[in-house]
This record gives structure tokens, C-alpha cells and sequence, in this order.
């Protein structure tokens, strides 16, 4: 009997160290974090769902983007035609002038851009020619989003975009 108890000890200390090992390991349908083939949070399925719905907002962001480019120059065109008519800016004009500050503002970030506090790099000699300088870079930031893929940042665009915005600010304190 003696010499069974050395060797019922070795055999249950070898089932104990089998059965810890055994317990320590998960099979791939339980889980197993070293499983390289399971997803960790979704299955494949829904991970395709949520790619597919990105993809999907992202061309309606892209398209929202051009319609407020396109309403951004009809503003600036309706503005150009009440100051030929009436030669200087009214309440209505104004009101546009804000309108459209808002619209340019959401597509420069959109974009990705900021402001940069530049100036006007030619002032214009008079309301005219400062209407003129918005409709013709309103018209130039419309072009530039239609270059644009959702995809791409546009550098011209955000640039064309703030010389939008100077001008807004320079006609809004022009009397």
C-alpha cells in the first residue's frame, strides 16, 4: 500500500494539471479571444449593414453639400440683381447676406476648413463690384464642389469658400 500512494499522488496531480489546462481554454463557439476568424463585436452580416449605411450618408452628406453650393448661388445671384435695381443693400438683402454666411459656413466645415481672417485681397471700389466679387466666387465655390468626390477634401473649395465669406462680411458693413 505504500507503494501505491506515491503513485496515486502522481496520477491525480497529472489529472489536476490536465483538467486546469483543459478548463483554460475556450473553444472558437464559446468566444475564444485568439480566434482571428470571429469578429469581435458583430457579425459579418451586420458589419456589411453599417458599412453599406456609411457609405449611403455619405453620398447624401456629398449631395446636401452641392444643393446648398447651388442655393449659396442663387442667393448670391438674387443679391446681385436687387443691388443693380436699387443700387444699395436692403433689410431683404441683408437678411439674404446672413442666409447665405450660414449656408457657406456649413460647407466650409463640411469640408473640413476654418476660418483665416484674411482680408479681401482687392477691395472693391464700390457696392457693384463687391456684389460682383460675391456672385463670381459663389459661382467658383459651387464649381469646386462639383469637383469634389465624398471622398476628397478640396483645399480651392474651402479657400474659394472663405473669400465667399469675406465678402458676405465686407457687404454686411458696407453702408
Amino acid at each position: 500500500m505504500l507503494r501505491i500512494v506515491p503513485r496515486l499522488l502522481v496520477i491525480a496531480a497529472m489529472l489536476f494539471a490536465g483538467a486546469f489546462a483543459v478548463s483554460a481554454q475556450v473553444d472558437a463557439e464559446n468566444g475564444s479571444p485568439n480566434n482571428p476568424d470571429k469578429k469581435h463585436d458583430m457579425p459579418r452580416s451586420f458589419s456589411e449593414i453599417l458599412a453599406r449605411h456609411r457609405s449611403e450618408q455619405d453620398a447624401k452628406d456629398h449631395d446636401e453639400m452641392l444643393e446648398r453650393g447651388n442655393e449659396a448661388l442663387k442667393i448670391s445671384e438674387q443679391i446681385e440683381l436687387s443691388v443693380e435695381k436699387s443700387k444699395q443693400i436692403s433689410r431683404q438683402d441683408k437678411d439674404q447676406l446672413d442666409n447665405l454666411e450660414r449656408i457657406v459656413i456649413k460647407i466650409r466645415k463640411e469640408l473640413g476648413g476654418s476660418d483665416d481672417d484674411e482680408e479681401i485681397e482687392k477691395q472693391p471700389a464700390d457696392l457693384a463690384d463687391a456684389v460682383k466679387y460675391l456672385q463670381a466666387n459663389a459661382a467658383k465655390l459651387l464649381d469646386e464642389l462639383k469637383k469634389t468626390t465624398r471622398f476628397s477634401i478640396s483645399a480651392a473649395a474651402i479657400q474659394t469658400s472663405n473669400s465667399v465669406l469675406r465678402a458676405v462680411r465686407f457687404l454686411r458693413l458696407k453702408k
